[in-house]
């Protein structure tokens, strides 16, 4: 279902209904797709499809909470447009998991490289992919403090998260069943084609909002909405 959706959001007017329909399907559907995989890789013992099944999570949960924390709001707001222990903990949770996740790619290289290569390249993928989660999860608890400089951040984060959040479940999903592949192949593939797809995607978006000015000339903004700019 998340497979289905994901392409219908990318490509429907942006905050319209078919948009957001099909954003709500992929939400749910990737987060109980998440917490199976979490279930089922504990289970087998998959310490990097649960991994990944976390950042997935992370990813979508984050791409889709950016939509209410595109604003300040006063401190003594109590509601969803505010960082709260959801967002926090998350974040948290997700640099300590990363950090592990780096550490234990540290330890497992071998000091022979053909040992690594022998091996998939997996200690290598464990360093990369537990520093930029946490790296990500770093400039989350930035952006919880102060948001950035540019008052449309939240729709390049909230494309690229998702995108982001589909490669890493689809890379989870190549890692555990296609088997009949080289075990690099599974992994560089799928993070392949999504990185480039998010790059290009963001490379787009931002070309329009340069021309255009403003997001909302094209995109329909429903969820905590700026207030009007009268300067």
């Amino acid at each position: 279902m998340a497979c289905v959706a994901a392409p219908v959001a990318l490509c429907a007017a942006k905050g319209g209904g078919a948009h957001r329909l099909a954003g709500k399907v992929f939400f749910w559907s990737m987060i109980m797709a998440t917490a199976s995989a979490i279930w089922t890789s504990i289970a087998a013992n998959q310490h990097f499809v649960l991994m990944l099944a976390v950042l997935s999570g992370y990813l979508v949960i984050s791409g889709y909470r950016v939509l209410y924390l595109k604003r300040s709001v006063p401190r003594d707001t109590v509601g969803p447009t505010r960082p709260g222990a959801l967002d926090k903990g998350l974040a948290q949770f997700i640099l300590i998991a990363c950090c592990a996740m780096a550490a234990w790619g540290m330890i497992a290289v071998p000091l022979d490289f053909q040992a690594v290569l022998a091996r998939g390249g997996k200690p290598l993928l464990m360093i990369a992919i537990g520093l930029a989660g946490a790296m990500l999860a770093l400039g989350d608890m930035r952006r919880f403090r102060r948001l950035p400089a540019d008052p449309h951040h939240w729709l390049v984060t909230h494309g690229a998260r998702m995108l982001a959040g589909v490669t890493a479940a689809a890379t989870g999903v190549s890692v555990g069943n296609l088997t009949m592949l080289p075990e690099a192949a599974r992994w560089l593939g799928p993070i392949s084609i999504g990185l480039l797809g998010t790059a290009i995607w963001v490379v787009l978006i931002k070309r329009r909002m340069a021309g255009e000015g403003d997001p909302r000339a094209f995109v329909t903004v429903r969820i905590a909405e700026p207030e009007p700019d009268f300067d």
